[in-house]
């Protein structure tokens, strides 16, 4: 991610990271030459720097990555679960009360009424005309 090094500074951090790596290596060698290290002090302390070795580069990709990838989760879990529950609570909570205030028995009048309204009635007269004849006949 070329961009990212160049916009935080990555190859400068990297060269201080190597630099004083090369230090520490050289601090460790003159401890063995002084004799004040055994060879297998060296080898654990040589070990040891090998181990924490920084690739900041490598380290700023994966920090950028991880966070590009917990951030579209984020994102994710908001559409998929805090819109839709906010509007369905919401519409529940307005169409709940609106259901609740008008008896049961004004929604069976309006839907009756609503039934002959779209026509209902003229389907219901010709269903049963064609019915009378079939059995007439």
């Amino acid at each position: 991610m070329w961009l990212l090094d160049k916009i935080y500074g990555v190859d400068d951090a990297q060269a201080k990271s190597n630099e004083l790596d090369a230090k520490h290596a050289e601090l460790n060698q003159r401890k063995l030459d002084k004799g004040e290290w055994t060879q297998a002090q060296y080898d654990q302390a040589q070990a040891n720097l090998d181990a924490g070795r920084l690739d900041v580069s490598g380290g700023m990709e994966t920090a950028f990555l991880d966070g590009a990838k917990e951030g579209a989760q984020a994102e994710i879990k908001l559409i998929t679960e805090t819109i839709p529950g906010a509007v369905n609570s919401t519409l529940s909570g307005a169409v709940g009360s609106i259901w609740r205030a008008i008896p049961l028995s004004i929604w069976i009048i309006a839907g009756v009424a609503l039934f002959i309204y779209l026509g209902g009635a003229s389907v219901l007269r010709a269903g049963i005309g064609h019915a009378a004849k079939r059995i007439n006949a």
